[in-house]
């Protein structure tokens, strides 16, 4: 069996029928492991068409409110990061398409601190060290102890570092969508100021797409099962991993004709080899939102991630994207 059945296989067992899945968009928006060229669920196995292009804009604000410690090594992270990124894709010829994202990066005390704790008290989510520290605060601190440090107590801003993606259609039947996904992160962010990571980072994965689950016909879903193979970072350098493993899914319902909601979860392996959850934690968020067609071209979805794994991610992450074809 070649490479192709196989995965038709798999996705025969996991979603009886297939189409595009509506995966929402859920990078880590986190002050260090955000910035790493982890992929996110949204590069899916439906490709552009050879031609045609697309054009997405989203802003992503996370709040962080996290302090942990072990032996010498301590952290804490306060305040609020927001990227604000536009994404381009074009299908190809022979089944292939081609991308580019350019992230601006925002670190900031934010003013979102009073909203949340209302939200973590409404939800009876943990709302971290919120209630001892001064609320609306920057300061993102990490010291092992050896030398290794970084402080950041003041807001900053700037381009991130620009990633290039692409995929190839693997199969896409009636039943499902499979595409082989990849992309190269790049070090143009500045990472004295926490806005790129400083090393060139390498993805690869197999991105599925599912329609009519279990016979329903509104209901979507899809899988993702990724590696990143992370250059060396200007920042802990020595406890940095090499490769890093990602595993999302989920699944979509057509509400009405133009509003779908749709919910995902996501799971990380360590990026850090470290005793402290936000840096050696495995990663586990929860992702719910609408997607609402504006017209046959148009698209806007409105998301909210949280942390299900305490402390391995932002405590809450609210996000608007706009998508043009």
């Amino acid at each position: 069996m070649n490479c192709g059945g196989a995965f038709l296989v798999a996705a025969a067992v996991l979603f009886p029928a297939a189409a595009p899945a509506d995966a929402l968009v859920d990078r880590d928006n986190g002050p260090l492991t955000g910035l790493f060229g982890f992929p996110d669920s949204s590069e899916g196995g439906e490709l552009e068409a050879p031609g045609s292009a697309s054009v997405r804009f989203y802003a992503a604000t996370s709040s962080h409110s996290v302090t942990d410690s072990s032996g010498d090594q301590s952290l804490l992270f306060d305040g609020e990061t927001t990227r604000l990124a536009v994404s381009w894709r074009r299908g190809l010829a022979d089944r292939a398409e081609v991308g580019v994202e350019l992230p601006y990066l925002l670190h900031e005390s934010g003013s979102l601190d009073s909203f949340i704790d209302g939200w973590h008290r409404f939800f009876g989510l943990p709302g971290g060290i919120r209630d001892e520290r001064p609320p609306d605060r920057l300061l993102i601190r990490y010291d092992d102890g050896n030398g290794q440090a970084l402080l950041l107590n003041r807001p900053a801003s700037g381009l991130g570092d620009v990633r290039i993606f692409g995929g190839l259609q693997l199969a896409k039947t009636p039943s499902a969508s499979f595409a082989l996904r990849f992309g190269v992160k790049l070090p143009t962010g500045d990472s004295r100021r926490l806005l790129g990571s400083g090393g060139t980072d390498v993805s690869v994965g197999i991105a599925v797409d599912a329609n009519d689950l279990w016979g329903v016909s509104r209901l979507n879903g899809f899988y993702r099962i990724s590696a990143t193979w992370i250059g060396r970072p200007d920042d802990i350098p020595a406890r940095s991993r090499n490769v890093v493993a990602q595993l999302s899914a989920g699944a979509a319902y057509s509400l009405t004709p133009r509003t779908t909601a749709a919910v995902q979860v996501s799971l990380r392996s360590p990026v850090y080899d470290s005793a402290i959850s936000p840096l050696g934690g495995v990663a586990a968020s929860l992702t719910a939102g609408l997607h609402f067609r504006l017209s046959d071209n148009h698209r806007l979805t409105l998301s909210v991630g949280e942390d299900i794994h305490p402390q391995s991610l932002p405590d809450v992450t609210f996000l608007l994207s706009l998508r043009m074809h």
